[in-house]
């Protein structure tokens, strides 16, 4: 019947792939049909990010979150082709907005957690783990400061971990649409430090840099 083909196909899927494989195709699917691709990256994000505060690995490799895929190819080939970054195919995508904008400190942008206590906290326990947090976080591995804080399953942490991706990325697409910086194309190693992703993928732009 077709219930029982259902089921199987579903048992299937969540042994290839897995949980959080089936969220995610869930995902694509809803969201692929949006013309804006912005819109798409936002929702898998913040997929991937909700599903790191629970503790479940997310869709998104943090190893590598957008170097292998078509889009992020062909950019690089039309860069290298044209010596120019102005026209590639897709100036909107994971490697373009994703990687250089959201991953400062690693998922959920915990850099900024680190400076706020840095800057800020007057407690000694705090101000010990972001000092021991400083060097993972800057090659953008934030598991120290996730589980030391902490940040898995903390209420209170979910909206700035969920918010300053969202808000970070928003600020690079707008720049980019109106051709404040150019799209950063260039392979850049997930652990350089996050601030000079950007200024790394577009060989040097400043304004990436600023922004």
């Amino acid at each position: 019947t077709a219930a029982s083909a259902l089921l199987r196909l579903a048992l299937y899927e969540l042994a290839s792939s897995g949980l959080t494989g089936i969220i995610y195709s869930t995902t694509s699917l809803i969201t692929g049909r949006s013309s804006h691709a912005i819109i798409r990256i936002a929702a898998n994000t913040s997929l991937n990010n909700l599903l790191s505060w629970f503790g479940v690995p997310g869709p998104i490799n943090p190893l590598n979150p957008a170097l292998a895929n078509t889009q992020s190819s062909a950019n690089l080939e039309y860069a290298l082709a044209h010596a120019s970054l102005n026209n590639v195919p897709y100036p909107v995508s994971m490697g373009t907005v994703y990687q250089p904008f959201a991953m400062f400190g690693g998922v959920g942008m915990t850099l900024g957690l680190l400076i706020a206590i840095l800057w800020v906290s007057r407690q000694r326990q705090h101000r010990r783990l972001a000092k021991v947090a400083l060097v993972p976080i800057i090659i953008n591995v934030g598991t120290p400061m996730f589980l030391g804080y902490p940040l898995l399953l903390n209420p209170i942490m979910l909206i700035p971990y969920m918010v300053a991706p969202m808000a970070s990325m928003t600020l690079a697409w707008a720049a980019i649409k109106t051709h404040i910086m150019p799209a950063a194309v260039y392979n850049v190693p997930v652990t350089a430090p996050g601030p000079f992703q950007a200024f790394l993928g577009t060989n040097g732009s400043w304004a990436a840099l600023v922004v």
